[in-house]
């Protein structure tokens, strides 16, 4: 008899291939038939006009990972779901991600969370057209932008930037 540890250690990550811009259907429904899914996404910043609008893209299009256990789980419902094209197989089975590829993405993902800084503290841009160039924090909001004094051509140049795209001076 399996015991939970044994089973647990069975679980792993497939890919599903899904239909033109349905990862998040796909997502939504295998999740809400119990299904533990992951869609890497990044951060795009759009602009139309002189207005900028950030979404979440798919880092890989029309491909989500789902994770389940072949001998357990009702894994042949997966293709049968709103968004889904198909799993991607090998033979009769799923396909399965190498160990630890997603693990990775995940962590990864979960790292971008932006340095705090405090006011006076000296940073480095890195996007822009600043890039490159350090300065000091002048202060923060709460909407997460900083206020950076920048000292060019013999001047102080404030401006404000996402936190995300700073890093401590070196």
């Amino acid at each position: 008899m399996n015991s939970p540890a044994a089973a647990a250690s069975d679980t792993r990550w497939y890919v599903v291939h899904t239909r033109p811009q349905q990862e998040l259907r796909a997502e939504t429904h295998l999740a809400r038939q119990g299904f533990g899914t992951f869609v890497p996404r990044f951060e795009r910043t759009l602009r139309h006009g002189r207005q900028f609008r950030t979404s979440f893209s798919p880092l890989f299009p029309r491909y989500l990972f789902v994770r389940f256990d072949v001998g357990l789980d009702r894994w042949r419902c997966v293709n049968g779901t709103r968004g889904v094209r198909r799993l991607i197989m090998a033979a009769e089975v799923p396909l399965p991600v190498p160990i630890g590829a997603v693990e990775e993405m995940i962590s990864s993902q979960g790292a971008e969370a932006a340095i705090a800084f405090e006011a006076g503290a000296a940073i480095r841009v890195t996007i822009g057209p600043f890039s490159g160039l350090t300065g000091l924090v002048s202060r923060l909001d709460a909407g997460g932008r900083v206020k950076v004094l920048l000292s060019i051509l013999g001047g102080i140049v404030p401006f404000s930037i996402d936190a995300k795209h700073l890093l401590p001076a070196d």
